[in-house]
């Protein structure tokens, strides 16, 4: 019973084998119009001379049928490619063809044919569009890409192999392009990105440095030191208190002492100090305990207070320089 069993199976694998090596020999079916040889030009995968030959066998009727030699003429390279890449490219043309001859067969009558911008306008509609110098030379590229898989495969395999090799490879090429595009765009996505934001931080910084730390040393002269003594000369002492507070505030955001930020209060910037440069707090802050009734109080700081200023100015500075009070 297992043996008859066994039997059964082994024919049933050889009439597979059979039928399937059988079908591609069977005839070919033409096509009955225009619209059918398009849907089976479109289908169609002509990697080998028999395959390619059925189809050429296929889609010749209804185009010899209207009696255009274009159409005939592109057959007959299907029929005579001697590459699979040769024949794909056959393929493409006769199906550009035959679409732009079903689009003229459905839309207008006869005469039409002759009419250049109406052939082109039919054409753009259904999809058929002239090819550019670029688009020309990926197509050879193509073509040579395809040509020197077959004959790898070919001296690797056997000629017979690499016609049905081929389209594996095909779609495999396929499938490495596609990928090999999308890291692409994905790396000049990624440098668009990384370049917006380089330059939104560094508008960010400009914005910032361009902000004064504290009101007091907006429109204030590089040397704020000699303005002040320029200003205290004059008798305009609340003035020169001013410009020293706002120097040293400066300063200390130059240096890197305190962060760079937005303007700030007096007690912000305090807090900033004390937090950033312990060692520069006691003379800053002795520096605003006379700026801060002189300007925001309006009272008379006198040659004194301008004195004590100009000394915690000093002291500041040294210390956020690391070294000691000057006198």
């Amino acid at each position: 019973m297992r043996r008859w069993r066994a039997s059964l199976l082994v024919a049933a694998l050889v009439a597979a084998l059979a039928v399937a090596c059988a079908a591609p020999l069977a005839a070919a079916a033409p096509a009955s119009s225009l619209d059918e040889a398009v849907r089976l030009l479109e289908r169609s995968k002509p990697y080998d001379a028999a395959s390619a030959e059925r189809l050429a066998d296929e889609v010749e009727p209804p185009l010899a049928a209207i009696g255009d030699e274009q159409a005939l003429d592109l057959v007959e390279s299907l029929r005579q490619a001697r590459s699979g890449s040769e024949r794909a490219r056959a393929r493409d043309d006769l199906a550009a063809h035959a679409r732009s001859l079903a689009a003229l067969e459905r839309k207008a009558a006869s005469s039409v044919r002759h009419d250049p911008a109406l052939l082109s306008r039919i054409m753009a509609e259904e999809g058929v569009a002239g090819g550019s110098a670029a688009q020309e030379f990926l197509r050879k590229l193509q073509e040579r890409l395809f040509s020197w898989l077959e004959r790898l495969l070919s001296s690797v395999f056997g000629s017979r192999a690499a016609s049905s090799g081929f389209e594996v490879a095909y779609y495999v090429a396929l499938a490495v392009s596609a990928l090999v595009a999308a890291w692409l765009i994905w790396r000049v996505l990624s440098a668009v990105r990384g370049t917006g934001r380089a330059r939104r931080r560094r508008g960010e910084s400009a914005g910032s440095s361009a902000e004064p730390v504290v009101e007091a040393a907006r429109d204030l002269p590089e040397d704020a030191l000699a303005y002040a003594d320029a200003e205290a000369a004059a008798g305009r002492l609340r003035e020169a208190v001013r410009a020293l507070f706002g120097g040293a505030a400066r300063a200390l955001v130059e240096r890197g002492v305190v962060p760079v930020a937005k303007t700030r209060t007096t007690r912000e910037i305090l807090r900033d100090v004390a937090e950033h440069a312990p060692h520069a707090h006691p003379p800053f802050a002795e520096l605003a305990r006379v700026f801060e009734p002189a300007w925001y109080g309006h009272q008379d700081p006198k040659r004194e207070g301008y004195d004590r200023a100009r000394q915690a100015y000093l002291e500041t500075l040294a210390a956020a320089s690391g070294g000691g009070a000057p006198r």
